[in-house]
């Protein structure tokens, strides 16, 4: 990821976060990436990343963190965990448009298999968590 400094027209200063994720999906070259993993329809306009496991929760800042989402999405998740909105049927619409694809440096099936590992972390994670609670 790089990050990159943008002086805006009223002088105010941002970042601009530039992933070969978004850049890709941007540019039109995940022409197949139609949703989110929660089932909503993505657009140029609406498309964000989002940490899988968020920052704030010791995600990090890598591609098998990150997953295309509505703005919509991301504002309405938060913090909570990704496992508490998704369903197999929504993963598999997300991650399906990927198989196959090998652009631009970008390894679709590579992809797919690091997001559900960081998935399946979170469950763990959950899992653990939960089991300790019915234990005290």
């Amino acid at each position: 990821m790089r990050i990159e400094r943008v002086d805006s027209p009223n002088k105010q200063i941002t970042f601009k976060y530039k992933n070969i994720l978004k850049t890709l999906y941007k540019k039109g070259k995940l022409p197949d990436v139609k949703y989110d993993i929660s089932g909503r329809e993505l657009t140029v306009d609406n498309a964000t990343l989002d940490h899988i496991i968020p920052k704030s929760q010791g995600g990090k800042n890598h591609i098998s963190n990150y997953m295309i989402a509505t703005k919509e999405f991301n504002q309405l998740r938060g913090c909570r965990p990704i496992t508490d909105f998704i369903t197999p049927q929504g993963l598999e619409r997300y991650i399906e448009p990927f198989l196959g694809v090998k652009v631009d440096g970008f390894d679709g099936n590579l992809y797919v298999k690091w997001i559900l590992q960081t998935i399946e972390k979170v469950r763990k994670k959950l899992s653990k968590k939960n089991y300790k609670r019915r234990g005290e």
